[in-house]
């Protein structure tokens, strides 16, 4: 009869409300959990159709929860390192064993390194990545290329020099003009002695020596009964506050008595260097004096020293650069490519002329002394310029780095994880995919804060963050809960009185039904 129909009816009622109230007390339950969404229950009615227009058939409630998975939660800063929200769709991929279980899909980015390195959030959920070659490449982009993210066994690191960029002013007038066999610097031949043809000289002009300026002789004797001739070079470096007399006389020393160094009163030169005996050739030369000394580490960390060295040419505008090293602890240690010597320009305003900014230096090391790749090293001479009479350097800059110790590790918002080490390398080691679906409601939920792929959610698609479907990510961020509290305590009051309402349906029934069994008595 329509009396147990409409009990029937308020049974249903009350079912719907019991489940509405799970759903606010689970919403509010998670009002501070990260990255949850609230769930939303949804009433639709059943109706019982009767063939009859004057007859009525109480019908009963129907409920489904749907969950708001494509809701977004406030951004809350926490500028913790390995933090991280999702600023519009998508979801990172996560797994809740390392051995077994499919992907799982959270906005719970509350991730923290855990005693193995591996990154893992709030609800333990291993976050998932693809792993960045040391050259910045991404090696994946599909499911099975998914990695967990880990920094376990990354202690250290080392960064070969890939660039190096000088910034000096070279003289516009070195002092390379020689007269009545007076030498000023750079490259001369001595000339006969015209007081003994036995022996060659050379006058050397008064000047101050550069610091760091290579002096060296060449001399080419030659051989005894026909044998070849050969060649001897005697060099050494000017010192700080060292006169030419200084620099003469450790020349001549250095030579084995095979020069001979006399200074001379006369104001116009120093004195005059001699070679003791006669030979073919002998030539005095100032190897640039210019030397931009700089510091080339390997791909092992190792720290070789270069220097560049600048040599005036004949052409007013021309230097001659050549490469002094590899050395490693005074020892040499590799090869440069057989491009250097090269030549670098400068025009009439100084300025280093078309095509001489950039050079490339290749080096392969000595596998005696490291067991380093070879590097190739591009030489920047943009900042340099030929003006005036001296020779200064502003800036001698270069990249790569020693040996340094992992110090810290954060998510960026491009979505990759950057490890900094101690000696100021900074490089990528995974990047976080964003995982987006077609019908993101559809997921099924899963426990920790995460869902599942269904057949009604679509196949995911992973992506760089913040790009095509895909959100963007907020560094050093958590995504908060969806839950309103004030809506939920509203629902609440409703639901507590639609629940009494309901019972109120069943006791009235239940009275109604009563009064009908009274008529028996």
């Amino acid at each position: 009869m329509s009396i147990f129909s409409a009990m029937s009816t308020g049974v249903s009622g009350l079912a719907g409300q019991s489940k509405k109230f799970q759903t606010i007390s689970d919403n509010v339950s998670n009002i501070g959990t990260t990255g949850y969404k609230a769930s939303r229950m949804d009433f639709s009615s059943l109706v019982i159709e009767t063939s009859m227009e004057t007859a009525y058939a109480p019908g009963a409630l129907l409920s489904r929860t749907r969950r708001e998975i494509d809701a977004q939660g406030t951004i809350q800063v926490t500028n913790r390192a390995t933090d991280a929200a999702i600023s519009g769709n998508g979801f990172f991929a996560v797994r809740s064993d390392l051995e077994a279980g499919g992907l799982e899909f959270t906005r719970a980015g509350s991730f923290d390194v855990d005693p193995m390195g591996f990154l893992r959030n709030g609800a333990g959920k291993y976050l998932m990545g693809f792993p960045v070659a040391l050259d910045g490449t991404v090696t994946g982009a599909t499911e099975g290329d998914l990695r967990p993210v880990s920094i376990s066994g990354v202690t250290a690191a080392a960064s070969a020099t890939s660039d190096i960029g000088v910034t000096a002013n070279l003289p516009a007038d070195p002092g390379s003009a020689r007269t009545a066999g007076v030498f000023n610097g750079l490259t001369a031949p001595m000339l006969p002695d015209p007081d003994d043809a036995a022996r060659t000289l050379m006058h050397v002009a008064e000047r101050a020596p550069r610091i760091g300026e290579r002096w060296s002789v060449s001399l080419t004797m030659p051989g005894d009964d026909g044998a070849p001739d050969t060649t001897a070079l005697v060099e050494i470096v000017a010192q700080a506050g060292e006169t030419i007399d200084d620099v003469m006389q450790r020349l001549a020393a250095a030579s084995d008595g095979a020069l001979v160094w006399t200074p001379d009163d006369d104001p116009s030169r120093a004195g005059t260097l001699a070679a003791a005996a006669a030979p073919d050739d002998v030539t005095l030369a100032t190897h640039g004096g210019f030397r931009t000394p700089s510091t080339v580490y390997d791909s092992l960390g190792n720290a070789h020293r270069v220097d560049i060295v600048w040599t005036k040419t004949g052409d007013a505008g021309g230097w001659s650069v050549d490469i002094d090293g590899p050395t490693l602890a005074g020892a040499q240690s590799g090869t440069v490519g057989t491009d250097f010597p090269i030549t670098v320009g400068f025009d009439g305003t100084g300025q280093p002329a078309a095509g001489s900014g950039l050079r490339t230096l290749a080096i392969d090391w000595d596998p005696a002394v490291t067991t380093a790749d070879s590097s190739q090293v591009v030489l920047d001479f943009a900042g340099m310029t030929q003006l005036g009479e001296t020779f200064e350097v502003a800036q001698v800059r270069g990249n790569g780095a020693g040996l340094g110790r992992l110090a810290t590790v954060a998510l960026d918002d491009s979505g990759f994880l950057n490890m900094t080490f101690t000696n100021g390398v900074e490089r990528p080691a995974y990047m976080v995919p964003v995982a987006t679906f077609a019908a993101a409601n559809q997921l099924s939920p899963a426990s920790g804060n995460s869902y599942r792929a269904t057949v009604s959610s679509g196949a995911f698609t992973l992506s760089r963050a913040d790009t095509g479907a895909a959100g963007r990510i907020v560094a050093g961020a958590i995504e908060a809960s969806t839950v309103d509290i004030a809506v939920e305590m509203t629902d609440m009051i409703v639901t507590q009185n639609a629940y009494a309402a309901n019972v109120k349906t069943i006791t009235t029934a239940d009275e109604m039904l009563r009064e009908l069994a009274r008529l028996k008595s």
